[in-house]
């Protein structure tokens, strides 16, 4: 009699998942990743799974060769809140230092720019 029922479902699902392609997000802890390569051993072939993280060691322990993408700067935070904001409008001068100064929050992480802006 097996005890571990959910060690089977990730079993099972593993068996029945053909190809597959994956993004994980905001990822914070390696729990996470120990438990996507349970779903997706590495004997796989096709599997494409993303993930990103502020945390380096989380990344370093998902890949030892992470990817490092760049923060973001000032001027491009900004340009991603008022297009994220206003579409193609341009921003009203009355809003410019208000912007400008919301963008320096969010320290060139685009996630932090997008939540913002969301209603």
């Amino acid at each position: 009699m097996h005890t571990n029922y959910q060690d089977e479902d990730v079993d099972a699902l593993a068996k029945e998942i053909g190809q597959t392609h994956m993004v994980r997000n905001d990822v914070w802890a390696t729990k996470v990743i120990d438990n996507v390569k349970k779903v997706f051993p590495e004997t796989k072939m096709g599997d494409r799974i993303m993930m990103t993280t502020l945390d380096k060691r989380v990344a370093t322990y998902a890949n030892p060769d992470p990817l490092n993408l760049k923060f973001l700067t000032e001027t491009e935070s900004f340009e991603l809140l008022i297009k994220r904001a206003l579409g193609k409008g341009s921003c009203p001068d009355v809003l410019v230092q208000l912007g400008e100064s919301i963008a320096e929050k969010c320290d060139g992480v685009p996630l932090a720019v997008v939540v913002i802006v969301e209603p």
